[in-house]
This record gives C-alpha cells, sequence and structure tokens, in this order.
C-alpha cells in the first residue's frame, strides 16, 4: 500500500488529473461539440475534462501498481512536457482568436 502514495506517484496523479482534464476540454472544443449550446457549453466542457481526468486517473492508479519506481518518474516527465505543450497551445489559440475577432 505505500507505494501508492509516494511523492512521485501523487506527482503522478496530479499530472495525469491535470493533462486529461485539459485534454477533454480540448477534444470538445475540437469536436464542436459545445457549439450552439448556450450556456450549457462550459457544462459540457467541464464534464467532458472530469470524464476524461478521472478515467486518465483510474489508469494511473493500475500503471502505479504495476510499473517501477524508475517507470514511473519517466512518465511524469513526459506528462509535464505535454502539460506545457497544452498551455502553451491553448495560451496561443487564445491569442490568435482574439486577434481575429
Amino acid at each position: 500500500m505505500n507505494k501508492y502514495v509516494t511523492p512521485a506517484c501523487f506527482l503522478l496523479y496530479i499530472l495525469t488529473f491535470l493533462n486529461f482534464f485539459l485534454i477533454g476540454g480540448l477534444f470538445v472544443k475540437i469536436t464542436g461539440a459545445a457549439e450552439g449550446q448556450g450556456m450549457a457549453a462550459g457544462a459540457m466542457v467541464f464534464t467532458y475534462g472530469l470524464v476524461f481526468a478521472s478515467l486518465a486517473l483510474i489508469t494511473s492508479l493500475i500503471i502505479v501498481s504495476q510499473a517501477n519506481p524508475k517507470f514511473i518518474s519517466k512518465t511524469n516527465k513526459l506528462l509535464g512536457i505535454g502539460l506545457f505543450l497544452i498551455i502553451l497551445y491553448m495560451t496561443f489559440s487564445f491569442y490568435n482568436s482574439a486577434n481575429i475577432q
């Protein structure tokens, strides 16, 4: 049970949740699922993000139970880079949409 509460595992849980929450929101944007929904669009984005994040969090718990600490460390680095790239994409997308209007 101590394997689940190491600092590297906590970082894995947090990075997994953040990455896949944002990926769920981007999924709604890319597919256009929230187009024309009015005030319900925000709830849809939040729900998709939460579903993606919760499924990824369950997957990360399974990964922690099976993987060695070196693999978890490499996964944390990969998720950190992924989070940086997602935030970078969202920032550029926001500024480009503001310049178009």
